[in-house]
């Protein structure tokens, strides 16, 4: 596309002509350019203005030289005004012509001027020009390609300013996308300048979540002309071929072992007499789920248990309420506060310690009983549970609690701090020791003990947690958690059919 400038034209007799009809040759125009080349040198685009040369056209004829259509090859060179359009013999014109290049470029241009000269009705001016701007070479679309679902990849995109002056990059925006992520620093804060000639990488992360492909958008803003906004698109596909699936099938525990730490604290009579006959529905439950139960109260600071027996099972059920009285009446020390200290003291061997009997197949649950705090310092209370945790397997450990409303407390009672942070950490079960009545709590923590099934699953390789998918009896399973081993929790049956799916770990070196 040529841009062409104005011109005013003579006209003759009411018609407008572009160029006369030859005249003779004694009174015949002759058009001469003052220079026959013009050169604007070097120039930076992102200077203001335009830069302008203005040329002479003289008319060294003897007849009247009228100029015509004047037109450039080039759009890097706009043609401007011209005065006068037509020349007595001996007269001078003046034509401008502006130098507007929109990109890094060189620039090697003709300008035609017509006229009526009949010797030479087009006369020719050679335009040369350098225009110095920056540049962005980027591709328009990178593919990472695929990439195992659960595993990431990183990509550097190759960012070249092929100009001739310092390219700034002050922003690059990736469109909304969690599974593609920009690693370079942000740009904004700190813009990036790019020498002639040079390079910068821009690095971004792909880690998909399926096979349905992803794209992103990075929008660049530069200082390029043309280029002020240059998009980039990246594209990847998620792959799961790598993915493997382990069958496995559920075992509960026939058996519980159940240790009641009691606060023996002055102010806790009368919750103890509440606890006392509401014993049985404990019991009851547990004997309506079939449990192969024993339990123990613990008041005694060296976590024995007071009274002939060791502990309340199936065999002596009848005897429960006078077994109980027995081991609510031992003697109270400087642990009456301290449930996970009193525990602690039980599970070790020793006369008349639960430690003494407690068994190997046996899940283990242990519930605190007190109106105040948690007061036992030798470890916290995640230290403790990470203790009891480890005498067997994870998931057949787990707290109970009554005690003081959490967070606020109720009644005369302090919220059951310590205690109740483990009761959440285990699934375990927690209920307020305000209640004129504990039956209700007691079947709760009573159907809990039922419920713990034996959920720890050996893979066959560390997974890639994000990629774990569970399914129980062909129902997904999201009740799960991973240490060492996959756990699985509230598992209410022996002999479910559990698929584990995930993406091992070395997979994605």
């Amino acid at each position: 596309m040529f841009r062409y400038g104005w011109l005013f034209l003579a006209s003759c007799a009411g018609e407008a002509k572009n160029v006369p009809s030859p005249e003779t040759s004694e009174a015949a125009p002759a058009i001469g350019l003052a220079t026959p080349s013009v050169d604007f040198g070097t120039v930076s685009v992102a200077d203001d203005g335009e830069p302008i040369v203005t040329v002479e056209i003289t008319n060294n004829g003897g007849g009247q030289l009228v100029l015509g259509d004047i037109s450039s090859d080039s759009d890097d060179v706009i043609v401007g005004q011209l005065y006068p359009p037509v020349l007595a013999p001996g007269d001078v014109a003046t034509l401008d012509l502006h130098y507007a290049p929109v990109e890094d470029t060189s620039t090697d241009a003709t300008v035609t001027i017509a006229s009526n000269d009949p010797a030479a009705p087009e006369a020719r001016l050679a335009v040369t020009g350098e225009a110095l701007a920056p540049r962005l070479s980027v591709p328009d679309t990178v593919d990472i390609g695929t990439v195992a679902v659960g595993c990431g990849a990183e990509e550097a995109v190759l960012l070249e300013n092929t100009g001739r002056e310092d390219l700034v990059i002050d922003a690059a925006d990736l469109s909304a996308l969690s599974n593609m992520a920009l690693l370079s620093d942000d740009p904004a804060l700190s813009p990036w300048v790019i020498a002639p000639g040079d390079a910068t990488e821009l690095l971004f992360s792909y880690g998909p979540a399926d096979t349905l492909g992803d794209t992103a958008i990075v929008m660049l803003s530069t200082n390029a002309p043309g280029q002020e906004t240059a998009p980039v698109t990246l594209t990847g596909l998620g792959d799961t071929s790598a993915l493997v699936s382990e069958s496995f099938t559920t075992a509960a525990p026939d058996a519980a072992d159940i240790l009641f730490a009691i606060d023996k604290s002055c102010g806790m009579a009368d919750d103890i007499a509440t606890f006392a006959a509401d014993f049985s529905s404990f019991t009851s439950a547990l004997d309506a789920n079939g449990t192969d139960y024993r339990i123990a109260a613990l008041v005694q600071d060296s976590g024995s248990v007071a009274g002939m027996e060791p502990h309340i099972s199936p065999d002596n059920v009848d005897d429960a309420d006078d077994i109980l009285s027995d081991m609510l009446g031992g003697s109270v020390g400087s642990l009456a506060e301290m449930g996970f200290s009193l525990l602690y003291n039980a599970v070790a061997t020793g006369s008349g310690r639960p430690g003494e009997w407690l068994r190997d197949d046996a899940a283990l649950h242990l519930i605190g009983f007190s109106d105040e705090p948690e007061q036992s310092t030798t470890l916290s209370w995640d230290g403790y549970v990470s203790y009891f945790q480890g005498l067997k397997d994870h998931t057949n450990v787990r707290f109970h609690a009554i005690g003081g409303d959490y967070p606020s407390g109720c009644g005369s009672a302090t919220a059951y701090v310590g205690f109740y942070e483990a009761v959440v950490a285990t699934d375990g079960g927690f209920h307020s020791i305000c209640a004129a009545d504990l039956s209700k709590a007691l079947e709760d923590i009573a159907g809990r003990i039922d419920r713990l099934g034996s959920g720890s699953l050996d893979l066959g390789s560390e997974p890639v947690l994000d990629t774990v998918s569970v399914t129980v009896d062909g129902k997904p399973w999201t009740d799960w958690s991973y240490a060492d081993q996959l756990i699985l929790h509230n598992i209410d049956e022996a002999g479910a059919e559990v698929i584990v799916t995930y993406l091992p770990r070395g997979a994605c070196e």
